[in-house]
Order: C-alpha cells, then structure tokens, then sequence
C-alpha cells in the first residue's frame, strides 16, 4: 500500500463539503416536495452507506467518489432541512434553535 500526498487526501473532505454546500438548492426543493422526514431518512442511509463503503477502499483515488459526492449528497439532504424547516416548528426563539442544532449537534 503506497502512502498519498497529504495534498491529495486532505481534497476528499473537502470536496464532500463543497457538494453538500453545492446541491443545497436540490436539497431544499427535495425537501419542499417530499418533505423533511423522506429527505432526513434518505440523506442518512446515503451518508451511512457511504461511510461503509469508503472504509473498504484500496486507494485515495476511489474515495473521491464514494466519501466526497455520496456523503456529501447524504450530508446535505440531512442538514438543509433544519435550515427550511425551523420556522414550521418554532414561531419564537428560531434563533436559539438554529444555533443548537447546527452548533452542539
């Protein structure tokens, strides 16, 4: 097994956040078509499958694929519905709820 520049493994997680941040618009209007717990549920078996996955890898090169697009995808069909749902939820203090769960969770 060949070590990798630290340059190359350092782009995976990167890129995973930059796809989650990328198909957020997708996300939401997922989220308004099908509803939070569909894109939550669906977002959460695609980043777990992903994590899975990613751990049997032979090289760098192939988590590209499988941890920076599928868990990015996953991670973003998870997260942005917090975002468009808060003000469904919670009439007062949307603020202190927004930064709960994007801080401490």
């Amino acid at each position: 097994m060949s070590k990798s520049p630290l340059f190359i493994v350092a782009w995976i997680g990167s890129m995973a956040y930059g796809v989650a941040m990328v198909l957020a618009p997708v996300s939401s209007s997922i989220t308004n078509k099908y509803g939070p717990h569909i894109s939550v549920g669906v977002g959460t078996i695609i980043a777990s499958t992903s994590l899975l996955i990613s751990a049997s890898m032979p090289n760098v090169e192939t988590m590209y694929g499988t941890f920076s697009v599928m868990f990015g995808l996953g991670c973003c069909l998870a997260y942005t519905p917090t975002m468009t749902i808060a003000n469904d939820y919670f009439d007062r203090f949307v603020y202190l709820f927004l930064f709960s769960s994007t801080s401490y969770g």
